[in-house]
């Protein structure tokens, strides 16, 4: 009977041993497909950006291909609470083609915010607070602005009374601190898309956002997805998806308070909105990030903006490398 009751000790000690020995595995395979993006950041870090751009432009005939390269650089300058402030300095834009930028307007437009630091506030979780000199930044967008408007009066493509329209229009988008960051800081809102999220394996994160409104009116609604896709703590790399669809109807408003603003400003009435063509254009944005685990450092984006109207495809690239 002993040796009965031997056995069975023996045999429950082995197989409470296999479960949790199981039980750890599991833990640890769990842990290792996981991944928490919150921004793990100290004063004095700072890590620099190319960021190439394909695109189309238009300048007086057919849209035809360009790319451009730029810099960032994000530095941090101060601890804020649970979060930091930060510098995110722009450099200068160069073109694939030279010759572009012997067309003032594009050159003015381009380096628009050439050189100029802002001062942003954010969270760990990736979260923009503040932008600490947006005045500073949108009195820079109105003197370029004005240097703007004085090229094309030489140009004779508009009366003075529709650059002044234009000019409204503009400015009109820059009215509250709200608007001027919303406008300004798309590339911040690009770069921290994917932080301050806790993520497991394959496992999508669908949820409600919104997207910033380029007219500057309010944001737009629009369905997000993020997806870890795939993860390497030994290497320090994880790589997130991200997806954003906009509300078609959300987008239609937006287009059309837009023009609103700028019938008002030409001194003139603008038809009811369903007595206007609808701005049949459909807007996805999508994402592939590379982060460092142990820091939320981003090493690499891919962004492609994807525009569809009248059965026709436009694509707009963005690549950042960190150098």
């Amino acid at each position: 009977m002993k040796i009965i009751d031997n056995h069975i000790k023996q045999s429950l000690y082995a197989f409470f041993l296999l479960c949790s020995l199981f039980s750890f595995a599991l833990s640890v395979s769990a842990q290792q497909n996981t991944f928490d993006s919150k921004l793990n950041w100290k004063v004095g870090d700072s890590q620099s950006y190319t960021v190439t751009k394909i695109g189309k432009i238009s300048l007086r005939g057919d849209p035809y291909e360009v790319t451009t390269n730029s810099d960032i650089t994000i530095s941090v300058l101060e601890r804020v609470g649970d979060g930091y402030l930060l510098g995110w300095k722009f450099g200068e834009t160069t073109f694939d083609d030279p010759t572009i930028t012997e067309n003032p307007i594009v050159l003015t437009i381009t380096n628009i915010l050439n050189g100029f630091e802002m001062k942003l506030v954010v969270n760990r979780y990736g979260e923009l607070l503040d932008v600490k000199n947006w005045a500073e930044m949108r009195d820079r967008v109105f003197t370029i602005v004005d240097n703007l408007m004085s090229i094309l009066s030489k140009e004779d493509v508009l009366s003075k009374e529709q650059l002044e329209a234009v000019k409204q229009q503009i400015l009109s988008m820059y009215e509250t601190k709200e608007q001027a960051i919303n406008i300004t800081t798309r590339s911040v809102r690009l770069y921290f898309v994917a932080s301050g999220v806790k993520y497991n394996l394959d496992e999508p994160i669908v949820y409600d956002g919104v997207s910033p409104n380029i007219f500057g009116g309010d944001p737009i609604p629009a369905k997000m997805t993020l997806t870890l896709e795939s993860i390497d703590k030994e290497a320090d790399i994880a790589k997130v998806s991200w997806f954003q669809e906009v509300d078609q109807d959300a987008l239609q408003q937006a287009v059309y308070e837009a023009l609103t603003k700028m019938a008002k400003n030409m001194d003139t009435t603008l038809p009811n909105a369903d007595e206007l063509p609808r701005y049949e254009k459909s807007l996805s944005l999508a994402a592939e990030l590379e982060i460092a685990v142990s820091s939320g450092w981003v090493n690499r984006i891919k962004y492609i903006k994807i525009t569809k109207s009248e059965g026709k495809e436009d694509i707009e690239t963005d690549i950042w490398q960190k150098k």
